[in-house]
């Protein structure tokens, strides 16, 4: 059967602005018990409910390259279906889940960025469901929900959230756990893989933190392996229930919040027969909220944990910029929401040249000003290539500041350009966090003036992320 097209034009990797607005409107779209269905080229919303649902039997359905939001419910709703597909789609904005699954089988997630929505991916019982390659930005909760990802009565082979990358900001975000198995199991050969994903920022929840297996006790055959986690929240990867579970070479680092409590923890709170636990290979830095470290607690009630003592660094000395460790990020040039400015020489020399992708044009204050960019979201920031007037003829002196919340700053970089170019000029630094980036000018050699051509920040990103291009499915 000729698969039916709902599509106006398909897109890959164009430009999001071109992406945007090369997309023809649309309403909410029901597919029930139909077959061989492609929704491509589409910006679906709806002020009264879902925008994608789909249900009764449908198979073979692929919805992709389409933007999904805002909707007063689910983003995307499939129910009682099998073998959909929701790749390369930017779903924001919805007050229900940004993709929500019940009673599914063969269901593949993939390459979308999904923010500002209840949860991210929230799975009710189904089988054979994949999440992988997508990029998360600030869940919106509340509890119970708040997930990046949650499986919930998930059984048998094939299910897995790997090579995730996700971020949660405090104050635009109200997450729970990042990833949560809930009363889900794999089988003996083939357990639930949680992998090589990249998991920043949780909090407030005093609950909440980074991955969590074996939640509600009834589950089995699970797997956390070889992700990130930098300040996830209350812990970092927990145990929490159910038997044959493993935290592998797992990645764990928080600095002290309110809410920071433990690393790793093993704990059936459930009664449920707890057993064959293994914890191995992982090194975690995290401090609890009253300032001592606090790498690991094994509650004592699931057996002997294989590895526990011997097989895991409970002081490793990583910190913050452990997560440009994931082998899935490169440095990209990341666009700028707005750049404002302490003082500028009007009405030409304005911060906004500093932007424009113009060596011609420039940004000027005298004497010690400051000059900020705003990202519109947190990165991994660790460099910056700035280009100054007369750049070959005199050195500037300043330093760089970054800030994830534009009120707490954190010093990069002290020091004086080389005095030899007109070009861009690369001052690296040790990654961190960063929504805001602030450069404090103390005039140069030849006078008290700062003159700065173009400025490019530059952060560790999922190698889909591109300025200006849509996804590239290669978080790997």
């Amino acid at each position: 059967m000729r698969a039916q097209i709902i599509s106006f034009i398909s897109l890959i990797a164009l430009p999001i602005c071109a992406f945007s607005n090369s997309l023809t409107a649309s309403g909410p779209i029901v597919i029930n018990g139909e077959s061989d269905v492609v929704i491509s080229g589409l910006h679906i919303s709806n002020p009264n409910g879902a925008c994608v649902m789909i249900g009764s039997g449908a198979s073979n359905i692929i919805i992709k390259n389409s933007e999904i939001g805002p909707c007063d419910g689910n983003a995307v709703d499939i129910r009682s279906s099998n073998n959909i597909t929701v790749q390369s789609n930017y779903i924001h904005d919805a007050v229900g889940e940004g993709v929500y699954l019940h009673n599914v089988e063969l269901i593949e997630v993939t390459n979308n960025k999904i923010e500002r929505v209840r949860t991210g991916v929230y799975a009710s019982i189904g089988s054979q469901i994949k999440v992988s390659h997508n990029e998360f930005r600030n869940m919106q909760g509340p509890m119970p929900r708040g997930q990046m990802v949650q499986l919930a009565f998930v059984k048998g082979p094939g299910n897995s959230v790997t090579n995730n990358f996700g971020i949660n900001e405090l104050g635009f975000s109200v997450p729970e756990d990042a990833i949560n198995m809930y009363k889900s199991k794999g089988v003996p050969g083939d357990p639930i893989m949680i992998s090589n994903n990249l998991i920043i920022g949780g909090g407030p929840s005093t609950s909440g933190g980074g991955i969590l297996l074996g939640d509600g006790g009834e589950s089995s055959y699970q797997v956390a392996k070889d992700n990130i986690l930098v300040n996830p929240g209350q812990y970092g990867v927990a145990i929490a229930g159910g038997h044959h579970h493993k935290l592998l070479n797992n990645l764990i680092y928080s600095k002290q919040f309110s809410f920071t409590n433990i690393g790793i923890y093993v704990w059936d709170q459930y009664d449920s027969a707890c057993t064959n636990i293994t914890v191995r290979g992982n090194s975690v830095n995290y401090t609890h909220r009253d300032g001592f470290k606090n790498a690991g607690w094994n509650g004592l009630n699931c057996g002997v944990i294989d590895g526990w003592s011997s097989d895991n660094n409970w002081n490793a000395s990583i910190e913050e910029d452990v997560a440009e460790q994931h082998p899935g990020l490169i440095n990209t040039n990341i666009a700028v929401v707005s750049v404002t400015a302490s003082s500028f020489d009007s009405p030409l020399h304005t911060p906004q040249n500093t932007i424009d992708n113009d060596l011609t044009s420039r940004w000027s204050a005298e004497g010690n000003q400051w000059i900020r960019y705003d990202l519109g979201g947190v990165f991994i920031v660790s460099q910056l290539d700035i280009a100054f007037w007369l750049g070959n003829a005199r050195s500037y002196a300043f330093d760089i500041e970054l800030s994830v919340d534009g009120t707490n700053w954190k010093q990069v970089f002290n020091g004086q350009s080389g005095g030899s170019t007109t070009g861009l000029e690369s001052f690296d630094f040790t990654a961190a966090l960063a929504r805001f980036v602030r450069i404090n000018g103390r005039g140069n050699t030849a006078s008290h003036w700062n003159n700065y051509l173009e400025v490019d920040i530059i952060a560790s990103t999922p190698a889909y992320y591109q300025e200006g291009l849509i996804f590239r499915n290669s978080f790997e």
